[in-house]
């Protein structure tokens, strides 16, 4: 009698069946996961990728007045495919001669729909101080605002070329930590940048935007102070060190792009101690000191602490 005419033998050849499938997908399940774990190990953990360094060059000269100069990417290509990337992350420096007149450039980052750049989605600006004695940086991060990138640079000196020593920009397959783009320049004690005083304490990753320990200014003299950028607001306080009959005025300021420095608040005087709110713009918060004493000079210790975002 055949083997397939015992009434068992159905269920014997299913259960043949079966062992043979779940051996095939036990090996299948192993070469799969050997897979994942190669490519975990190669790029990141999955939909948290390792970020892409889309732009990474430097070295470049804006000559004066020049708007609109196009930074490359690693393909040499000015618009970047921004396709798989959820935010970017991104750190430039920049240079400038010590006679520098507007010692700022400003960055576009046009965010297109399209692979020729003729639908403009959104775009951010942000201006940036260099300094004459070494590159100050600034580090920036956001989320992506469209299907194509292109990094567009003005030089806000008609009289003075300006130079960018870096340029590093990276898309991220993770989201952007805030729903706004932050850039922040890490201004801090050894950094000249002409016409203006610097901060000697606080670097701006502290929740600091700069300590002035001891500006002195002249009698009716007046002073520009250089915060770090931070598009927010920020708590400043003005100490008086010391000063025969005090009197100073305090006016903010915002490099505008393709404007120079332009006031963007009302002009306050004081006799003593003050303390107020600044909101900043898109470039450094930059505060006009003039002493309205024209006899006597003043001492202040000034601050800028960042009001926090949470």
């Amino acid at each position: 009698m055949p083997a397939d005419d015992y009434a068992d033998w159905g269920a014997l050849a299913a259960l043949q069946t079966f062992i043979t499938n779940l051996n095939l997908a036990s090996q299948t399940l192993q070469a799969t996961a050997a897979e994942i774990a190669a490519e975990i190990a190669e790029t990141g953990v999955p939909l948290l990728a390792a970020p892409v360094a889309l732009y990474n060059n430097g070295e470049h000269t804006i000559a004066a007045g020049v708007t609109g100069y196009a930074v490359p990417n690693t393909a040499s290509e000015t618009i970047t495919s921004m396709a798989g990337y959820l935010s970017y992350e991104l750190q430039v420096s920049l240079t400038v001669d010590s006679t520098a007149d507007v010692p700022f450039v400003t960055y576009h980052l046009s965010w297109y729909g399209d692979s020729a750049g003729d639908y403009l989605l959104y775009r951010e600006t942000w201006t940036i101080p260099g300094s004459s004695n070494a590159a100050l940086v600034t580090l920036g991060t956001g989320p992506v605002k469209g299907a194509y990138l292109e990094i567009t640079v003005d030089n806000e000196s008609s009289a003075h070329s300006q130079y960018i020593d870096s340029f590093w920009l990276y898309g991220n397959a993770r989201p952007s930590p805030g729903r706004e783009p932050d850039w922040r320049t890490l201004i801090s004690s050894g950094y000249t940048v002409p016409n203006y005083v610097t901060p000697t304490q606080g670097n701006n990753t502290d929740g600091i935007l700069g300590i002035f320990p001891s500006v002195t200014i002249a009698a009716s003299g007046t002073e520009y102070l250089l915060f770090g950028m931070f598009n927010g607001q920020a708590n400043i306080t003005f100490i008086i060190d010391a000063g025969t009959s005090p009197s100073y005025q305090v006016t903010q300021y915002a490099q505008i792009a393709g404007y120079r420095a332009n006031t963007i608040g009302e002009s306050l005087v004081y006799t003593t101690q003050a303390g107020f709110t600044a909101n900043s713009a898109r470039s450094p918060l930059i505060l006009q000191v003039t002493n309205k004493n024209a006899s006597n000079s003043i001492t202040l210790y000034v601050t800028g602490v960042i009001v926090s975002q949470l």
